[in-house]
C-alpha cells in the first residue's frame, strides 16, 4: 500500500474522481517524504506509465533543472498518446520552475 506522505496526491485525485467518478487512478509515487526526487526516478515514472497503458499523467512538481532524461520521457510519453498535465512553480529568489 502506498501512503500519500503529504497530501497533495490524494487531493488531486479528489479532484479527478469529482469531475469523473469511473476514472481509474493509479499513484506512481516519485517523491520522497520530503517532495524531493532525482529527474531520472521521475522518467521512471513516466515509463511507468507508458508500459502500463495510462492515458493522462499529472505531475505535481517544479523543477529549476533542465534535463534531457525528462524531455526524453516526456517526448516517449506523447509518442505513446498519453496526455501530460504538469505544475509551474514560481520561485521568488529564481523564477519560473
Amino acid at each position: 500500500m502506498l501512503i500519500d506522505l503529504t497530501g497533495h496526491g490524494s487531493a488531486v485525485a479528489g479532484i479527478i474522481s469529482n469531475i469523473n467518478p469511473e476514472a481509474e487512478i493509479y499513484s506512481v509515487r516519485v517523491l520522497d517524504q520530503n517532495d524531493t526526487t532525482s529527474l531520472s526516478r521521475v522518467a521512471q515514472g513516466i515509463y511507468w506509465c507508458i508500459e502500463n497503458g495510462v492515458n493522462i499523467i499529472n505531475m505535481s512538481f517544479g523543477t529549476p533543472v533542465d534535463s534531457e532524461i525528462l524531455h526524453q520521457a516526456v517526448r516517449d510519453a506523447r509518442e505513446n498518446g498519453i496526455l501530460m498535465t504538469a505544475a509551474i512553480g514560481n520561485n521568488p529568489e529564481t523564477g519560473v520552475e
